[in-house]
């Protein structure tokens, strides 16, 4: 473990700054003088929850009872050649630094330049990623290290942190608790001590595994490679899972004999996280059949873990950021302003979670877009009212974005007269479309439009 001498009362920690830079447009849109198509948007069924699949309503979340080991504390083996070595290029790069997107991102170090990272510092839980090394349970483990130097951390190695650490933020943001790099979640007599669910990332590990059911922890009890802060970050929620108390996603045949230890592909478009999450483009937490102890068992993930989490304040999941309500442009919040550019992000975290906010035009053509923000498994719907409150534009999935590859980001482009108008931010509604997004609104120059083309061109012009 790296010696490290905590901050005293009177100790100015090093400040490291990160500016995330919105560009005026997705690189992806075509922009094009020709008008839009006049094709409805449609509601595409994805990863439908099966019959009977717990509520993620408001309110207590009941444990599934067929979801949780019957018994504490049994070790996985290191994951099995089917859980990739390397992952596959095309992470997203959208930022979860807070809500206000225009700002700069600062962060805290330890003297040996170890990033002091939060994702939601007021939670009463904690997911604790260990990268200065552990011997919490007797065996020493080595720190993250690059440049043969662990002791100290570069300006490589601490970019590779805090890029790991927005990642993983991402697959918990919608729930109630905090994503951290700050050993003082686990320090007895801190102020910050939490339960925490508690993961060591170190070059002593040749891939992934964790103890299951067993949160919260006074240990290390999840343990993944040190390079996967690179090129496996899912290595971690999935390990996290098992942590919470969760098994593979697994697939049994129709005689009931299993087929995969690890689920791929549930449809063209997802990867479950317990599972091969990489052989989807979206990575989610899921509802299907666990590996253990027969096919009629099936798991429900964020239930698993909210089921944890609510025995704290709050039912498990995190409390609303953003007011709203369906069909109302009541208790909007303003979107940040810079320049001409309008945005905010946000976070979906319930089922019937709505976001409203208010935005204004001088008139003219504008882009208006609903992402996904960093690896979020939200699905987002995005509606635009007029300053009476008539709703004017939707989008909620595309047609035209086969084989679903851009079903979840949502995009408008419309002639405003000058005003306020509003948007609101909901979930698509299947299962597990929960998490963060970037909303924009961006003037375009005249004669112009912005639409979403997907992984294929279409035909334009412009002039």
């Amino acid at each position: 473990m790296r010696a490290s001498k905590r901050k005293s009362p009177r100790y100015r920690p090093t400040k490291r700054t990160f500016s995330p830079r919105i560009e005026a447009l997705e690189p992806r849109m075509l922009l094009s003088g020709n008008g839009l198509d006049d094709d409805p948007a449609t509601t595409l069924g994805l990863l439908i929850a099966p019959a009977g699949a717990p509520s993620l309503e408001v309110g207590p979340m009941p444990l599934p009872q067929v979801s949780r080991d019957p018994f504490e504390g049994d070790c996985l083996a290191p994951m099995e050649a089917e859980y990739p070595l390397e992952a596959e290029a095309g992470e997203d790069a959208a930022s979860i630094f807070g809500a206000n997107p225009f700002e700069t991102f600062t962060y805290e170090t330890e003297p040996n330049g170890l990033p002091i990272l939060h994702s939601y510092l007021a939670a009463p839980a904690a997911i604790y990623i260990d990268f200065d090394g552990d011997d919490s349970r007797g065996t020493v483990y080595a720190p993250y290290d690059v440049d043969g130097n662990p002791s100290t951390y570069n300006a490589t190695e601490q970019a590779n942190i805090v890029e790991c650490w927005r990642q993983v933020s991402a697959y918990f943001a919608m729930f109630n608790v905090d994503v951290t790099t700050d050993k003082s979640v686990v320090t007895t007599g801190n102020p910050l001590k939490k339960q925490t669910a508690w993961m060591v990332m170190t070059p002593d590990e040749s891939n992934g595994w964790s103890y299951v059911n067993v949160f919260p922890n006074s240990t290390s009890m999840s343990y993944g490679k040190g390079s996967y802060t690179t090129s496996r970050i899912t290595v971690i929620p999935h390990e996290i899972g098992h942590n919470f108390g969760l098994r593979h996603t697994s697939e049994y045949n129709t005689l009931g004999v299993k087929t995969k230890e690890y689920s791929g592909e549930l449809d063209p478009l997802h990867g479950p996280i317990m599972g091969v999450d990489y052989a989807g483009l979206v990575r989610k937490w899921t509802w299907w059949h666990r590996s253990i102890p027969d096919p009629q068992t099936l798991q429900d993930d964020m239930a698993v873990i909210a089921g944890d989490l609510d025995n704290y304040p709050g039912d498990g999941y995190r409390p609303d950021d953003f007011g709203g309500a369906a069909g109302s442009i009541a208790n909007a919040t303003p979107l940040f302003v810079n320049g001409a550019s309008q945005a905010i992000r946000g976070i979906v975290e319930r089922m019937t979670d709505v976001d409203t906010f208010s935005f204004v035009s001088t008139g003219g053509r504008y882009a208006i877009s609903a992402t996904r923000d960093a690896p979020s498994g939200l699905d987002v719907k995005l509606s635009i009212y007029d300053s009476s409150g008539v709703l004017i534009a939707s989008e909620d999935g595309d047609p035209r974005a086969m084989p679903y590859t851009m079903v979840y980001d949502q995009y408008v482009s419309m002639d405003l007269a000058s005003g306020t108008f509003y948007a609101t931010i909901e979930s698509h509604g299947n299962y597990g479309d929960l998490g963060q997004y970037l909303l924009r609104v961006e003037p375009l120059p005249a004669g112009w439009s912005a639409e979403d083309v997907g992984l294929t061109a279409v035909p334009g012009s412009s002039s």
